[in-house]
This record gives C-alpha cells, structure tokens and sequence, in this order.
C-alpha cells in the first residue's frame, strides 16, 4: 500500500480538530519553507565519519514497509510522508561516549518567537509518533534466538528547555510517555504492538514529564504525571532564547551531555540552539538517568533507532487572558517533503538479485537505511513457496528458487534453495503447520538482521506486515 496523496489534507484537518476538540489550522512544513516557519533539524554522530544520524520529511520509512503508510490508525491520512529520523550503531563504549542523535527544532510560533513565551502559556501540545518494531539488537550471539532480540525503548521525544524569570536557572524538560516507562532496554522480541509499529497519539498535555538530573545526588531527578503538574512549579520559566553559539562559547547550542561527549555540552544545551525540540538518541552512552539510581547503558535505548513524528498540535495563550483558543493560538504542523520527493515504488525481484552488500549490507555492518536508495525508495517483493515456520507466529521461510546451492548428502548431490525470510512481529493466531508448502508473495524491507556478536550471518530478511502479504495457492 502506497502513502495516502496531499488530495485527503482538508478532511485530515477536520478529523484532526474533531479529534483534539481545537480548531488548529494546519500548517505544512516542507524543506523549502522549515526556516521561515523557525524548524531546523540537526544531527550528531559524534567523533565517527561518516555520520550514521540522519534526520529529514521524508515519503518513506518504516511506516511504509510496517504498516499502512501516512495514516493513522483511525484511518486519518497526514499527506505524503512526515519527519523520519535514524540513529546509527556508535557511542557504546568508554573510548566513544558520543552515540547518534537527530534533533528538529523550532522557535517561532505564528511569526512570534517562542522564547517570550511561559510554560504555563502553553495550553495544547500533541503529536503522532512511529517506532519501528524491527529489532535493533540481540542480546544472544544466536541470531536466530528471537526472545533476545531487543527494539527501541523511546519515541522521538518532545523537549522544552526553558529558563528562569531572572534568567539564572535552565531547566530541560522530556516528554516520557507512561506507555514507555523509564527502562532503556526494548521489551522481549524487540516489539510491543500496542506502541511499536504503529501510530500511536501522544498527548503531551495529560501525560508524563521528566527532568534529568543535573546533581549527583539525584536529588533533581524529578517526573510529573501532567504538563499542569510541571507548571505548578516551573510555569513561570519562559523558553529559551535561539542560541548559535556552541557550548563552551558562551552558547548552548550542543548535543552533547558533558564535558566528555563530542562536542562538549550540558544537561541543558540543544542540538538545534532552540528551546522547543523533538529529539531521539542517547546523548551518552551510559547516564544517571530515568529515576534508575544507578549509571545506566543509556545507548540501548535507541540505537538503530528508526520512527517518524507528525501532525504536532500547538496551542498558546498568546496575550495570556485566559481566553483559549482564541484565532492563531493553535497550529498543526503537518511535516511534508518536498513536492518533487518521489513516493516509494514496490519492485519485483529474487532472493539472488537481493543478496548483495551494497543493497542488505554485511554482518558486521548493515549500511545505514536513509543513505541507501535502493531500500528507501524501492521495497522489494518476492514470491515463493513456505519452505519453514516458526512455532511463534513471527514468520516463515520463503524460497523462489533463484539462489540454488549445491552440497552433498550421499550420492548424487541434492540441491539447497536459499531462503528468504519474512518478518512481521506479531501474533496473527496462525499455526504453524498451515503455511508450510503454500505459495505467497509479499514485500517490505529487505536487510539482515540488525546487531553484532553473531557467531553465524543471519540470512535475507524480509520485514513487512501481513497486510503485504499475500497467499496464492
């Protein structure tokens, strides 16, 4: 299924406002006009080269290999694509502290700066988020070992960095949705199905916020159940002014955490210089963070990560009476790419025509997905007969008999078909014995799977959803 066209955006507005109870005008941000609207995105990957961090509005993804495309799952479409952010594999360790981090920033509002605007202003902050559920690491050196296959543990998360009235006090604030919890390692299998792989509405108003600790003592380690909970306390911060001098030049603009991160930053300091951001990615590799008590491997929250942000709600007092929504108090932004970006095209092909580096990558390094054109514009179909299924509905073995390999049992030598697999990681209730022999074809994201440490190659992987699948005979 191809992403839903611009034509659905009048009826994407009134669903939006019938579903929000605010009238919030939509606005389309694209890469030709983000700087005039005050966004910016930005990325980091440290000391490595080539950057791994990518960060872009985008008609692909994994919501086009893994679900329905640009529609939410009330079936509201949000136009041809939305903003995708990547992080790659790096920052793991002591001698690479620094992991991949993307951020999109904004400090305008309705032609205003943000930076005069108090907490306890805003009024409406919601957005539509997409986690990739396929898994990004194995906590096994067997592949094949699904429980230990582990997956994001974190949206892109909404930030607000914001400053005291006297301007002495900076304080960073983090959406931390309840659905998340505070652990930095994915679930079992690497896949929750009620927030991975799907688009899942995060009212930033009604749900949990979360301050890092800035003190050794953790005694700033702090969470609020309600925006209106944060407020009692910090409403009279206002957001932080545009800074475009880096950390250690009297500036905070920095993705960096400390002083041991590349570039030096703070708890505070922004990838983009302004005080509104979205952001994935561990800003160090290990943390006092997430209410744990203790360092955490603040990594494994989100490397690999893949997902999507749309349709960010926001809504300010302006004047500050009281009176809300009044006319340009609330926007939509709706993250669009360029008119001329082309939409992802499924192509037909073979499981030896996909099984070369520069389109799955290798084991020790699967290329990072946004640098490579071959999986982003084009997902890839293949058909086959079931040759092998898992006792756990979480896929098969396809074989088209285009990779014929020769080995000997006995006398005369027999033919082996190298298979591929599919992925789609739910539990569909299909046994396993009913697929086996049966003809299908299907298609998604061709790539091995994500990781280090294996002691064998994981084979071809197809990762897809059963609605791009489909039984012949």
């Amino acid at each position: 299924m191809r992403p839903r066209m611009l034509r659905f955006a009048l009826i994407a507005a009134a669903l939006a406002a019938a579903a929000s109870g605010v009238c919030a005008p939509i606005v389309t941000v694209t890469p030709e006009n983000m700087a005039d609207l005050g966004w910016s995105i930005e990325v980091n990957s440290g000391p490595r080269t080539p950057v791994t961090a990518y960060g872009g509005l985008t008609t692909w993804g994994p919501c086009v290999y893994e679900h329905h495309g640009f529609v939410t799952e009330e079936g509201m479409p949000m136009g041809r694509g939305a903003f995708f952010a990547e992080c790659g594999y790096g920052g793991m360790t002591t001698s690479d502290k620094t992991p991949d981090t993307v951020w999109l920033g904004l400090d305008k509002f309705n032609g205003q700066p943000l930076s005069n605007i108090t907490l306890n202003q805003i009024k409406t902050m919601s957005y539509y988020s997409f986690v990739s559920r396929t898994p990004t690491l194995s906590d096994s050196t067997d592949w094949s070992s699904y429980t230990w296959w582990r997956g994001p543990n974190s949206p892109i998360m909404l930030q607000i960095t914001a400053v005291s009235p006297d301007g002495g006090d900076y304080k960073q604030f983090w959406i931390r949705p309840r659905s998340w919890g505070y652990g930095v390692q994915g679930p079992d299998g690497g896949m929750d199905d009620f927030r991975n792989g799907k688009w899942q509405y995060l009212d930033c108003i009604t749900d949990r916020w979360y301050h890092a600790p800035e003190r050794q003592d953790l005694s700033d380690d702090w969470k609020w159940e309600s925006w209106a909970e944060l407020c009692a306390t910090f409403g009279n911060y206002h957001i932080m002014a545009t800074s475009t001098l880096p950390w250690g030049e009297g500036g905070l603009k920095s993705p960096g955490w400390d002083g041991q991160t590349v570039p030096k930053g703070y708890f505070y300091t922004t990838g983009t210089g302004k005080g509104l951001n979205f952001e994935v990615g561990a800003r160090k590799f290990k943390a006092w963070l997430y209410q744990q008590g203790a360092w955490v491997n603040w990594y494994r929250e989100s490397i690999g990560f893949r997902g999507h942000v749309d349709y960010f709600t926001l809504g300010i007092d302006l004047d500050n009476d009281g009176i809300y929504p009044e006319p340009g108090e609330v926007v939509t932004y709706d993250f669009e790419p360029s008119p001329n970006e082309p939409e992802p095209a499924v192509v037909a092909s073979s499981i030896k025509a996909l099984d070369r580096n520069p389109l799955v990558g290798t084991l020790a390094d699967n290329p990072p997905y946004a640098t490579n054109f071959a999986r982003t514009r084009f997902p890839h179909k293949v058909v086959g007969k079931v040759t092998w299924r898992t006792g756990n509905p979480i896929g098969a073995a396809l074989e088209d008999g285009s990779k014929i390999r020769q080995f000997y049992k006995g006398e005369p030598p027999e033919p082996y078909f190298e298979s591929i697999r599919y992925y789609f990681p739910l539990d569909y209730g299909l046994p396993s014995g009913t697929w086996l022999n049966s003809w299908w074809r299907g298609w998604g994201l061709v790539e091995r799977l994500r990781g280090f440490n294996y002691t064998s190659q994981p084979p071809l992987m197809l990762w897809t959803d059963l609605d791009h699948l489909e039984k012949l005979f």
